[in-house]
């Protein structure tokens, strides 16, 4: 728009709030302070209208009055100077926004940058209410305001705002349902377990013997239980995949309680039914067990186990076998030992014969070890005990195995060597 045409006269507006014709400038002034929706403030004092238009030209501060009051102590903070720069811009700013009003065309024109000018100004001010600190830019006059980067409307801030409100809620009441429901499922565990410490004080027996009970071992119901778990007939079997008390795994355990209830093998022999409960247990902890070692990741685990328990039972046998050919004078020696204290029995091969290589524990003391070679040469003078024992090839290296973490001090001084005695 040019804005130095020569001798033209400037429009005239009628303001509805002082009754008088007014330029553009002042007629959208007294719209933007006494037109409210559409309606207009009838003021019978005219002279304050006249007051106001002798004043200098309003500044955009009249719009952003309350934001400079909630960001005073932001403005304190930069500095005078950088208020004052800040006042000068807006001036600068009203001062442009008049120049254009006055040399509008049309009403329509004037009506149209008015608007978007209120609009962009609102944004600014609601977004800077957001962050807390700074003043709104004022749009230049002569300019599409679709040409700058401007805010979003505050319609749109106010639809984005409710969709993440409305998305937080919905995960909010997701993640409380997913406790709510955890918080379940452990009282319910809990209320389970008071049942049997109920059950079980009400039978007259203490947490301890109970979970001695849990230890106990009886060869007879442990080979029965795991015959009928077994069997070909036998539908019902444990699932290794879930916990013991889970309802099907339950449903397992009360099948075999049953059937062993009524068997004829166990029902002369006095048993309580918390000894059947305790062989299902430990028959599922068995089942479990050998699932996890099933799995390809723990093969090399499953593996070192197995030597591990096959060397600990070949200790356990020699160690039986040993103590029956005691001498008198030897048993106070023995007093106290373990089947820690025993060589470890590995397969092997020397000359193409087959039987077992020995390695006896760095940690046996010198004269522990000598009395073992004089007991293991008593028992290999027995027909009937090498007839059912594999061949002792030769003796390796000593066993890299740990000594014991609990041993009875007094033997301890006869059984270990000086440098791992407890």
């Amino acid at each position: 728009m040019d804005l130095s045409k020569p001798g033209r006269k400037r429009q005239r507006r009628y303001c509805e709030h002082c009754d008088n014709e007014r330029s553009h400038a002042q007629y959208f002034d007294h719209k933007k302070r006494y037109c409210k929706n559409g309606v207009w403030e009838k003021k019978s004092n005219n002279r304050q209208c006249i007051r106001d238009d002798a004043s200098d030209l309003p500044s955009s501060h009249d719009l952003t009055g309350e934001m400079h009051s909630q960001s005073f102590d932001v403005l304190e903070q930069t500095g005078l100077e950088e208020v004052q720069e800040c006042d000068s811009s807006h001036k600068a700013d009203d001062e442009g926004i008049h120049l254009f009003l006055d040399s509008s065309d049309s009403d329509e024109e004037a009506n149209t940058f008015l608007d978007e000018y209120e609009a962009v100004t609102f944004s600014s001010l609601l977004t800077m209410a957001r962050r807390g600190f700074g003043t709104p830019k004022t749009p230049q006059p002569g300019r599409g305001l679709g040409d700058r980067n401007t805010p979003a409307s505050p319609t749109v801030d106010n639809k984005m705002l409710l969709t993440a409100i409305t998305g937080l809620s919905r995960q909010l009441s997701e993640f409380a349902a997913d406790i709510s429901r955890d918080f379940k499922e452990i009282n319910e565990r809990l209320q389970s377990i008071e049942d049997r410490l109920t059950e079980c004080e009400s039978n007259g027996c203490s947490t301890e013997e109970l979970k001695r009970k849990r230890r106990l071992h009886n060869p007879k119901i442990s080979e029965a239980v795991r015959r009928l778990h077994n069997s070909v007939a036998n539908c019902r079997r444990y699932d290794p995949e879930q916990g013991l008390s889970s309802p099907y795994n339950e449903m397992v355990t009360s099948f075999l309680l049953g059937a062993l209830s009524i068997s004829p093998e166990l029902r002369d022999e006095g048993l309580d039914k918390n000894d059947f409960v305790v062989a299902c247990k430990t028959y599922y902890e068995t089942v479990r067990r050998n699932f996890r070692y099933s799995q390809p990741e723990l093969a090399s685990v499953a593996a070192a186990n197995k030597t591990s328990a096959r060397s600990r039972q070949r200790r356990k046998r020699l160690l039986e076998a040993r103590q029956s050919v005691l001498a008198a004078d030897e048993v106070d020696f023995w007093r106290g030992i373990t089947a820690d204290m025993m060589s470890d029995e590995e397969d092997g091969a020397v000359d193409g014969v087959s039987g077992w290589i020995v390695r006896p524990p760095s940690f046996r003391s010198q004269e522990l070890s000598n009395l073992c070679a004089k007991l293991q040469t008593r028992l290999e003078a027995s027909s009937k005990y090498v007839a059912l024992h594999h061949r002792r090839l030769r003796t390796g290296l000593p066993s890299n195995r740990r000594p014991p973490h609990t041993y009875d001090p007094e033997a301890a001084k006869r059984h270990l060597t000086t440098n791992v005695m407890p």
